[in-house]
């Protein structure tokens, strides 16, 4: 079968494609704006989009599951700057249900919730995103169902925790750390440190990112996250310890964080896949036995 992925030239893109590069009769078209080589070889055709539906449908054409990582991250701005998330997304389910395409699994996030008091959130809860990604996250939720009824495709939407993974470009807190560690620096946590929030590892989310694609699942909504969240000191103490860093942490606790909770409920995850997940000690073991930090 042949699995094309959006944004496959990101951190996760990469990951995804590594998966499927391990499964057997999966051809991969890996999908970017960027120009690459025609042939990546070892059965990857890569293919540049200006993310119009023409430049997608012909992209699409015999490609039997998608899976759509391509958006725009970020927490300030405007709505405007992350529109063009649900506009890159209308653009590739038209593509996709015009191309025949059977499955598009679509990569949403934690920040579809926010109700705290709710926590662990599940999936059949109203969504409730705070911020302005979140919001086109949503919305572009709605869009998948709503074409996927329209076209006839399966819609897998996966809302995905916090990203832990090497290859990641922003300066998030937790590569910011496994830097720091890997240089033999102090790692430094400010705030109370009371908020737990929840990860997901890159290779875990690929893993889970191309089974929808190749496996039978039908139309899903599934939250994936690791079974435990950590604050931000438990995770600079893990961080130490993968790295074998014996330099204490450096906690300012004299004022209170700005980060709350987040928490999202696995048991459907685990009704679905048989899969167990790595914790976030084993993540950071693995990517520091990688020699892995950003």
């Amino acid at each position: 079968m042949r699995v094309a992925i959006t944004g496959a030239s990101g951190f996760i893109g990469q990951e995804v494609i590594r998966a499927l590069k391990d499964r057997e009769d999966v051809d991969i078209t890996a999908i970017s704006r960027q120009e690459h080589e025609e042939d990546g070889g070892a059965g990857i055709l890569w293919k540049a989009t200006d993310y119009s539906v023409d430049s997608l449908k012909e992209i699409l054409e015999g490609t039997e599951a998608v899976i759509h990582l391509a958006a725009v991250r970020g927490t300030a701005g405007r709505l405007a700057d992350y529109s063009v998330n649900e506009l890159i997304t209308e653009n590739l389910l038209i593509a996709a249900g015009e191309s025949g395409v059977r499955k598009v699994i679509f990569a949403s996030t934690i920040a579809v919730y926010s109700d705290i008091p709710a926590i662990p959130w599940k999936e059949d809860m109203m969504l409730t995103p705070k911020t302005l990604y979140g919001i086109t996250k949503a919305a572009c939720e709605h869009l998948c169902l709503y074409y996927s009824r329209k076209y006839a495709f399966d819609a897998c939407i996966v809302r995905i925790a916090q990203v832990l993974g090497p290859g990641e470009k922003r300066r998030v807190m937790t590569n910011v750390f496994m830097e720091q560690a890997a240089g033999g620096q102090q790692l430094h946590v400010l705030g109370k440190s009371r908020a737990k929030r929840q990860y997901i590892y890159s290779r875990d989310l690929a893993a889970i990112l191309s089974e929808l694609a190749v496996g039978d699942y039908g139309q899903v909504i599934v939250n994936a996250g690791m079974e435990q969240a950590h604050t931000n000191l438990e995770i600079a103490e893990m961080v130490n310890r993968a790295y074998g860093s014996d330099i204490p942490v450096d906690y300012d606790d004299s004022r209170e964080e700005t980060i709350e909770p987040s928490m999202m409920s696995t048991r459907h995850f685990h009704d679905l896949f048989d899969m167990e997940l790595m914790t976030m000690e084993e993540a950071l073991s693995d990517i520091a036995g990688h020699g892995g930090t950003v």
